[in-house]
């Protein structure tokens, strides 16, 4: 089994940083009702992300804890941030992954014309040991990673609907 690594703890004050964190924005092709739900839906997260378990420990809410995982390896996450219908934060509270010191993300959804929404995302990782030496590049992966997670989750909504 692998080594559990706990993660600084962290909250909002840590994604107040603009220069530290990554913003994206994606236009979501439902309501802003019907994406939140989504994003309570462990098949979204899967379709998204290259993961193979997403376990909801509820209720939902600050506090609420998910578990991550892809193989052996296991993420647990823990909301400290909850607005039912508009927005959700979590930090990364333990796991397998020995690369961050500290992750956090949010998810922001914004009601757009039309029927459809907008989904506001800001994230920020403190890569520990020497991958601190690389944070710019894990950065730029992340974005590149975060990007295309949130036009895979569009065209899952679209698909769904």
């Amino acid at each position: 089994m692998a080594k559990i690594t706990e993660y600084k703890k962290i909250g909002a004050e840590f994604l107040s940083d603009p220069v530290k964190c990554i913003v994206l924005r994606e236009k979501m092709p439902v309501d802003a009702a019907t994406l939140f739900e989504a994003l309570k839906a462990p098949e979204s997260w899967l379709a998204m992300l290259p993961i193979e378990r997403a376990e909801w420990h509820q209720p939902f809410g600050a506090k609420t804890t998910r578990t991550i995982g892809v193989k052996d390896t296991e993420v647990l996450e823990q909301f400290f941030e909850w607005e039912e219908g508009r927005s959700f934060a979590f930090r990364l509270e333990r796991g397998t992954v020995a690369i961050f010191n500290a992750h956090a993300e949010r998810y922001e959804v914004i009601e757009q014309p039309g029927g459809c929404s907008e989904l506001k995302l800001t994230v920020r990782t403190q890569a520990s040991g020497l991958t601190a030496l690389f944070t710019p590049v894990l950065m730029s992966i992340f974005k590149w990673q975060a990007r295309k997670a949130l036009k895979k989750l569009a065209i899952h909504l679209a698909r769904k609907n």
